[in-house]
């Protein structure tokens, strides 16, 4: 009955290093690039700032591709 919980603590300490390496990749981001990463879009106008994060979501959106993937890879090595 131990199997399940060992594996769900691996996958929480897996999700923690992945969670500390973002973190510390947006530590350095906002100190080197406080505007933003290139290929964000900001438009200044008098009164409106709009900003689109292009960039930023297709960066994140692979990171959660490949978080999910391996998540659902170690599922099924379990099995």
């Amino acid at each position: 009955m131990a199997e399940p919980y060992a594996t769900v603590g691996k996958m929480v300490i897996a999700l923690g290093v992945v969670l500390l390496a973002l973190g510390g990749w947006l530590l350095i981001v906002a100190k080197y690039m406080p505007s933003g990463v290139p290929g964000d879009v900001v438009v200044r106008r008098p009164g409106m700032t709009v900003f689109v994060p292009i960039a930023t979501m297709v960066a994140l959106s692979v990171i959660a591709t490949i978080v999910v993937n391996a998540v659902r890879w170690w599922g099924r090595v379990g099995r």
